[in-house]
């Protein structure tokens, strides 16, 4: 009995001895998976700082880009600044508006020189509306550039020197001296039909049969026209001539036709203002010497209405050609 007892105990401390080390490896497996999660969160954090590290180093990159167009642009602003022309008043009276200057240029007087014409130019219109002004000097006015032939012809009958005209060319330049006040306007146009030609041509002691009407109204045409060869029924022509069944009749666009005789009323008062100029030259002289090219731009005609001899009557669709 004592034999066996003696052979079953070193087995039994094997056993426990196997055991104790199965407990000491799965420790040791815990604890290397601990370690690799640590490991894998370390490695996270630290590509995290990486990407935080590359964001903070362009946003340093853009803030120095920005910097450096802040400076562009206060050095800009500091040119500009620089460059900006002397603005002052001269002469004794500094609250005048006529002794502004602007480096070497007279802004005040260019500016009241501009408001005296457009003055000039508003009073000439209501003399015109008013019939105290003829139409037929403004509209044959020779200081126009691009001057119409029928303008032409229009200044050589008044002047009583129609000899390279023909009868129906220097009818045609009475009509043409009408056609503002007896247009009728509608829809955009200014129309003259051929009766009231008729009435034109017999109110100035000229024949009005119809085929002295019909060659009259072509001249009228014709001379409106830019072209070497001018064509009545040209719509380039400030005045066209639009054939119908009935009658024939006269078009001309509102708006061109009110810019062309606000032209012409722009030129008339330029002409009649030529001493003022040539007075303010000198005294703009007197200082120092003004910039050259300064254009002063007045559209204070651009609006100006065409007059009528009866605003009631209605006014037909344009006729075209048959």
């Amino acid at each position: 009995m004592s034999s066996t007892n003696s052979t079953k105990t070193p087995t039994c401390e094997c056993t426990t001895a196997v055991a104790e080390l199965r407990d000491e490896i799965a420790t040791l497996r815990d604890e290397v998976a601990d370690l690799r999660q640590a490991n894998a969160a370390l490695r996270e954090e630290n590509e995290r700082k990486a990407e935080q590290i590359k964001e903070l180093e362009e946003s340093i990159e853009d803030e120095r880009k920005t910097k450096e167009k802040l400076r562009d642009q206060i050095a800009d602003v500091e040119q500009s600044i620089a460059d900006q022309p002397t603005i002052e008043f001269r002469e004794d009276n500094k609250n005048q508006l006529t002794n502004l200057w602007i480096e070497s240029t007279p802004v005040g007087k260019l500016i009241d020189k501009a408001h005296r014409s457009i003055k000039d130019t508003k009073s000439r219109i209501e003399d015109l509306e008013r019939g105290e002004i003829d139409v037929d000097d403004v509209l044959d006015h020779e200081g126009t550039e691009n001057q119409l032939p029928i303008q032409r012809d229009n200044a050589a009958r008044k002047a009583d020197a129609p000899a390279d005209l023909s009868e129906n060319k220097e009818r045609a330049t009475h009509v043409w001296a009408a056609f503002h006040e007896c247009s009728r306007p509608g829809h955009g146009k200014l129309r003259l039909p051929s009766w009231l030609v008729k009435q034109i041509l017999d109110d100035n002691d000229c024949p009005t049969d119809p085929n002295t009407v019909r060659r009259v109204m072509e001249f009228v045409a014709k001379g409106t026209g830019q072209n070497d060869d001018p064509h009545p029924e040209d719509d380039s022509n400030l005045i066209t001539l639009k054939r119908g069944n009935r009658r024939n009749t006269l078009v001309a666009d509102q708006d061109e036709w009110e810019s062309f005789f606000a032209e012409q009323m722009q030129q008339a008062a330029s002409m009649n203002d030529d001493a003022q100029s040539d007075e303010d030259e000198e005294e703009s002289t007197d200082d120092d010497a003004p910039a050259e090219n300064v254009n002063v731009e007045m559209d204070a005609l651009s609006s100006a209405s065409a007059v009528t001899s009866d605003e009631n009557d209605s006014v037909d669709g344009e006729i075209t050609v048959s």
